[in-house]
């Protein structure tokens, strides 16, 4: 990590590249696979650049997928379990806020945060597309504290603008207004996308409900992520211009009561709930660590391994980055003496938001399916205590995590550090959401589920189903040839025309059977690709199944067209149509629920043994791991799918033509 000094002046450029919705993250994915794959050559852990010219654009850096989660607005001294607070993604829905003197309400979607009442500037709804990002936002303290939002400090947006990556236009967002303090004690921030280089996310927002009888609930705290951005340029300067806001609104929001309006005086309170100096000078010690942390990150001076991950929290968060994923869970209280969590998860920079999502919705990407399955268990409360990434005690709100001691205990180190316990906890946690959704959404027969996918669970007491797969597998590649054979050698007669009818009807239903095998073969690649990412699954198996109804398929399209066209009868053309397409469903018939549930019974039984056992040794050992073969190596296969696909198709097309023409060319109907 270098000295403030060497950066100043600085901007740190990462290779141009897109990821502007949850559907691109595989894309840049498979760039940064290259890019790791380089980096594996270098024993260094961190590659110091420090003979580079500093102001000089860096093409040749990688940027970091780590994410910096702060919060602005402070409780104070009220009763923080009356907080409610909401984590969302602004992306991909619609949007008002109702604001005043600062901002009392707002919508993301069909969830409400904050008062009906109040409010000058009406709402109006925004739609933010995925391809948008914050251009531009005013942000400081409100003049309006205390009672009247029931919290000490109030954070609000004056202005916020939205920039469309694609089309490049900008839009002001309606329904936003405030008073901000700004004099030599209090000032606000305004971020600029372009001059500081990194993307700004609103991911949360608080307030304070009926405290003491009061009706008023406006919004006095909002969460904010930072993130690299592949069209952006780190620009150390201006961060050191927000850094410096920062510091003094966490030195005002710990030692000042309310703020009041212009050249009010504030005073201060009586006590901290800090046994270290919380002065100015000291604040700025004590957030100095996370200061060059960040610095050495976002200018790409501090990249990460594939065998490492950055892990640090207090005992009311946790930070987790690994590979291209970046976690963030913080506590928060309850009226009701529950906890509850604010989260995200930033997938190479961008946030991912699974609301409104099941697991039928999503592609066969790797990396979405199991961005999916880890947001289902950071939401697990239970878990991260039994992990010992969270640990509750009374300062939940209260507290400014940015000045708070590192947890040293466990996988935790304590510092920013590159460490292994990091990846461990990635690992682990992203097998225990693997399970999640496999016992919650996978083992069902909603699902696509045949005989291959059942074959390829590992276990010894599969061989019953194994037989079976192989079984099936002869005759689902073999029978399609033999009838097609047989059917040639059928003694040639006349063509009626009742039976060319049928013929047609036949080729014609396979040609569009073809097609929906082809639109429902997503689903079937969806489970394959989740199944094999599951410890229990072998992947090469899994891949055998589906090349095996591949061939199956065009083994079905060659054969159909053979025994249409030498099929002489109503009955013969009947009952070979339909004696192929049993046979290509075989193996689909051969499962059943009992077997489902047995497999759900066991990843129960896994995922409570990870959660009640496993977790208190996860960072001391390495433990089942998501499999890597799937990011790797699906991408081609996926290819090499769709070119089969195509092959099947041209023929059974080319053979429905032939079928319908070929008897007015070669005059086979009867005379």
């Amino acid at each position: 990590i270098l000295d403030n000094d060497t950066y100043d002046g600085a901007m740190f450029c990462s290779p141009p590249s897109t990821c502007t919705s949850n559907e691109s993250m595989s894309d840049n994915f498979q760039e940064r696979q290259h890019d790791v794959e380089k980096d594996e050559e270098s024993p260094s852990h961190l590659k110091n650049e420090a003979d580079k010219t500093p102001g000089s654009a860096d093409t040749g850096r990688r940027r970091t997928a780590f994410v910096f989660h702060f919060d602005v607005g402070n409780v104070g001294e009220k009763d923080e379990r009356y907080t409610v607070a909401e984590s969302f993604a602004l992306q991909g829905k619609a949007i008002t806020f109702r604001s005043g003197g600062c901002n009392d309400a707002m919508t993301v979607g069909s969830t409400r945060i904050g008062t009906r009442e109040g409010g000058l500037v009406l709402p109006a709804l925004n739609f933010i597309k995925e391809s948008d990002r914050i251009s531009s936002m005013k942000l400081g303290l409100s003049h309006f504290g205390g009672d009247s939002v029931g919290a000490n400090f109030c954070c609000a947006i004056e202005y916020m603008e939205i920039l469309n990556t694609e089309d490049g236009k900008s839009r002001a967002v309606s329904g936003l207004s405030a008073i901000l303090r700004d004099d030599d004690d209090i000032k606000p921030w305004v971020y600029d996308r372009e001059k500081l280089g990194l993307d700004l996310w609103l991911t949360s927002a608080y307030y304070m409900r009926g405290v003491e009888g009061s009706k008023s609930m406006a919004i006095f705290r909002y969460g904010f992520s930072m993130s690299a951005s592949p069209d952006l340029c780190f620009n150390a300067t201006e961060f050191e211009k927000f850094w410096s806001w920062l510091v003094n609104i966490k030195f005002y929001q710990i030692n000042y009561n309310v703020v009041g309006g212009e050249g009010v005086p504030l005073s201060r309170v009586r006590n901290t709930p800090y046994s270290f100096r919380t002065d100015l000078p000291g604040m700025e010690e004590k957030m100095s660590n996370l200061h060059d942390f960040l610095q050495s990150t976002f200018s790409g001076r501090n990249e990460l391994t594939p065998s490492t991950g950055f892990l640090h929290g207090t005992k009311t968060h946790v930070s987790l980055t690994h590979d291209n994923f970046s976690i963030f869970v913080k506590l928060i209280p309850d009226i009701n003496y529950r906890e509850k969590v604010v989260s995200s998860l930033f997938v190479d920079g961008v946030q991912y938001d699974a609301e409104g999502e099941v697991f039928g919705s999503i592609s066969d990407d790797p990396f979405l399916l199991q961005s999916y399955s880890i947001l289902s268990i950071i939401e697990d409360l239970e878990m991260l205590f039994e992990m010992g990434l969270l640990r509750s005690h009374d300062l939940v709100l209260s507290e400014e995590r940015e000045i708070m001691p590192l947890r040293a205990e466990g996988a935790f180190s304590g510092n920013f550090d590159q460490t292994e316990e990091a990846t461990r906890a990635f690992h682990f946690l992203a097998v225990a959401g693997l399970r999640k959704v496999a016992i919650e959404e996978v083992f069902t027969l909603n699902e696509p589920w045949d005989i291959y996918s059942i074959a390829a669970e590992s276990g010894h007491e599969n061989l019953k189903s194994s037989i079976i797969a192989i079984a099936v597998a002869i005759i689902q590649t073999s029978t399609p040839i033999i009838l097609a054979v047989r059917g040639f050698y059928n003694e040639k007669s006349d063509l009626m025309f009742v039976v060319y009818i049928t013929r047609v009807l036949f080729v014609v239903y396979a040609v569009f059977y073809e097609l929906k095998l082809q639109s429902d073969f997503s689903d079937q690649a969806r489970l394959v690709v989740f199944l094999s990412m599951l410890p229990e699954f072998h992947h090469y198996r899994l891949l055998a199944g589906i090349f095996i109804n591949l061939i199956a398929k065009v083994s079905l399209s060659l054969g159909i067209i053979i025994l249409l066209q030498f099929s002489y009868s109503v009955i013969d053309v009947t009952l070979n149509a339909l004696a192929l397409y049993f046979i290509l469903d075989i193996d689909n018939y051969l499962v059943s629920a009992t077997t489902l549930d047995k497999f759900r019974n066991q990843q129960e039984d896994k995922l409570f043994r990870m959660k009640f056992i496993s977790s208190r040794y996860y960072s001391t050992r390495d433990l089942d791991e998501p499999q890597d073969w799937t990011f790797q190596n699906w991408p081609f296969y996926a290819k090499v799918i769709k070119g089969i696909h195509f092959a099947s198709f041209t023929v059974i097309t080319i053979g429905a033509l032939f079928i319908i023409i070929s008897p007015f060319v070669f005059g086979d109907f009867t005379s």
